[in-house]
């Protein structure tokens, strides 16, 4: 009320309905009050700046002088509740009454422990340019109503849990200048809306799980200069003007988009119309693919140089058998699988002595006649690979390393994968695989 935390000599009320400083002070309080009921919020340090509205001295008691409230010409304009020092920060979901702080310019509750679905209510703070509720737990779909604040030139909800479409009315906020939604669980598509922000000059939309293709409308905003749409399930043809002037997140050069995943990958080179050598498994045999004078077998069940080459040649024509492998560079590693003159064809060549034979065959490792590594890596072998991963990997027992990171790989991890009993190094990052992660990874 009028001087109890209002001082009305220093911020006098301004006319309107809902429109004065001890309304916007009521606001704050039951913000205040619906934290402070919250159990996990008894943990935060006493002298958290929530604790303190309304708090000390008469003078330190006035709203003007509450942190993280900036209050300009009798009206709250500013609330920064972004979780700055705190370990955990602020648990709860976000009050309904903010949106009764229509004067707001600035919102940033970021970086907290908050939870549930957006209130619709912020729709009705239309005087924001700035909204940040980044870096908390938030769930549900994004509201229709953020299509009201039409003065927003920063919109940031990204490194929360929100689900659902983009809202196409995200299209009519052509004011803003960034609009980041990555790290979420969105899905569906790429709304051509987003291509009226014509005044956009960053847009991060990297981790969700949006599908079809990038727009065209998203390559006609000309001010774009940052874009990221990292690991989501897109296909297609990224959109040419996108292909110049713009920063692609997590690629080198726009030559190395790939529009499905988003690793940071070597250029893929193309080779149009050359492929895989056919190898068969029957063909790994002493002498063929497999030198066992300097390799020989290890006794026991599928515990040989020989089974691991059949395995290795099953999962080759497995990738071969995939369109999208069709224009790979020539020097991809499962390319010399095979091929070349006698001594290269072997898995092993006939250099060297014992176990330390010399590896020609790109990506694989063997020792003590076994194969004990296989290194498929986009950054090893300089372009991705697509398709799903082979149930075959189970048959190479001796493995210690497997690196398919930074590839196209889609589909479920094979549960065969649980044969792999000496691995030390697994690394299947930055793919696009889906489904659970089997309990026999344990």
């Amino acid at each position: 009320t009028d001087g109890t935390f209002v001082d009305l000599t220093d911020n006098p009320r301004v006319t309107g309905a809902n429109n004065d400083l001890v309304e916007d002070c009521q606001a704050l309080v039951a913000a205040q009050n619906l934290w402070a009921g919250v159990a996990a919020n008894g943990d935060l340090r006493s002298p958290y700046f929530i604790r303190s509205w309304g708090t000390g001295t008469p003078e330190q008691q006035k709203i003007d002088r509450w942190e993280g409230v900036t209050v300009t010409s009798g009206r709250v304009t500013e609330l920064a509740i972004d979780n700055t020092g705190e370990e955990d920060g602020i648990s709860g979901t976000i009050p309904t009454e903010i949106g009764n702080l229509t004067a707001l310019t600035s919102l940033d509750i970021s970086y907290n422990q908050l939870s549930g679905a957006i209130p619709t209510e912020l729709g009705t703070l239309t005087a924001l340019t700035s909204l940040d509720l980044s870096g908390n737990q938030l769930t549900g779909a994004i509201p229709t109503q953020i299509g009201s604040l039409t003065a927003l030139t920063s919109l940031d909800l990204s490194g929360n849990q929100l689900s659902g479409d983009i809202p196409t009315q995200i299209g009519s906020l052509t004011s803003l200048t960034q609009l980041s939604l990555g790290s979420n669980r969105l899905s569906g598509d790429i709304p051509t809306q987003l291509g009226s922000l014509s005044a956009l000059t960053d847009l991060y939309l990297g981790g969700n799980r949006l599908t079809g293709s990038v727009p065209t409308q998203i390559g006609t905003i000309t001010t774009l200069t940052t874009f990221s749409i990292c690991n989501n399930l897109l296909t297609g043809a990224l959109p040419t003007p996108l292909r110049t002037g713009v920063t692609l997140i997590g690629y080198p050069t726009a030559d190395g988009y790939n529009p499905i995943a988003c690793q940071m990958v070597p250029r893929v080179i193309t080779n149009a119309g050359a492929s895989f050598t056919a190898l068969t498994a029957t063909e790994c045999t002493d002498g063929t693919f497999v030198n066992i004078a300097t390799s020989p077998r290890v006794a026991g069940n599928n515990n040989d140089l020989v089974e691991d080459c059949q395995a290795l040649v099953v999962i080759q024509n497995h990738f071969s058998a995939i369109a999208a492998n069709s224009n790979l560079s020539s020097t991809h590693g499962m390319r010399t699988w095979g091929t070349g003159a006698t001594a290269s064809e072997k898995l092993i060549s006939t250099q060297g002595s014992g176990f330390f034979a010399t590896n020609t065959w790109k990506g694989v490792t063997v020792s003590a006649g076994r194969v004990t590594a296989l290194n498929l890596s986009a950054f090893t072998q300089g372009a991705v690979l697509s398709g799903t991963l082979p149930p075959e990997l189970g048959n190479l027992t001796a493995l210690t390393e497997l690196y398919f990171d930074s590839n196209n790989f889609s589909g479920s991890i094979p549960h065969e994968l649980g044969s792999l009993t000496s691995l030390t190094d697994l690394n299947l990052s930055s793919n696009q695989l889906s489904g659970s992660i089997g309990s026999w990874l344990g």
